[in-house]
């Protein structure tokens, strides 16, 4: 509910820049068009103006792409751990879900319908499944509208291991002074 609100108020301030930038951009066009010089001041000032316009450029670059209904092949992909700041969810392969940052630990179990998640024993009203640059997220706080989506939990790259992990510069045989030899016979250990 305050996220909601401080969003709303977020998106109203970013709208009241962009008309002032927008109107200073057309105020500045229609000096130029009719033929009056523009001073230091206005030269500056429509500079200024343009800034929240990049500003809003690089940030949609940054930030990337959203998919808002990915597909979503299997279950399997989705199984992860996903994170953002405090938050973290965790989906298991036995459909059971772990919760942090929500108010406390949640658990309990989880399943989707195409990108809806629904998360049972949760506070979470309607998580929803995304995808930014096509990597999965978890919309917790979706609202409905693709607009003001909230915060991202991304899923993390799983760090695979080699099932037969060895230590760099070695390997993985015993060495050679401890294999059996033909007609050695073992030591015997302890005090005779």
């Amino acid at each position: 509910m305050i996220l909601a609100f401080v969003e709303s108020i977020a998106i109203v301030g970013l709208l009241g820049i962009f008309v002032v930038c927008g109107s200073v951009i057309a105020c500045a066009l229609y000096r130029l068009i009719s033929n009056r010089k523009l001073t230091r001041t206005w030269l500056l000032a429509t500079v200024a103006a343009f800034l929240p316009f990049f500003a809003f450029m690089a940030l949609s670059i940054i930030t990337g792409d959203i998919e808002y209904n990915p597909t979503i092949a299997t279950k399997e992909e989705l199984i992860g751990v996903y994170t953002k700041g405090e938050y973290s969810i965790t989906l298991s392969s036995d459909g059971s879900y772990t919760a942090k940052g929500f108010g406390g630990k949640l658990s309990g179990a989880w399943i989707n319908l195409d990108w809806n998640l629904t998360l049972s024993d949760s506070p979470l009203e309607r998580p929803r499944i995304v995808t930014r640059n096509g990597i999965f997220c978890i919309a917790p706080f979706y609202s409905g509208a693709d607009e003001t989506i909230g915060i991202l939990l991304e899923k993390q790259s799983e760090q695979a291991s080699p099932a037969n992990h060895r230590p760099f510069g070695t390997s993985g045989m015993a060495p050679a002074d401890s294999a059996p030899r033909a007609g050695a016979t073992p030591e015997a250990s302890g005090d005779s």
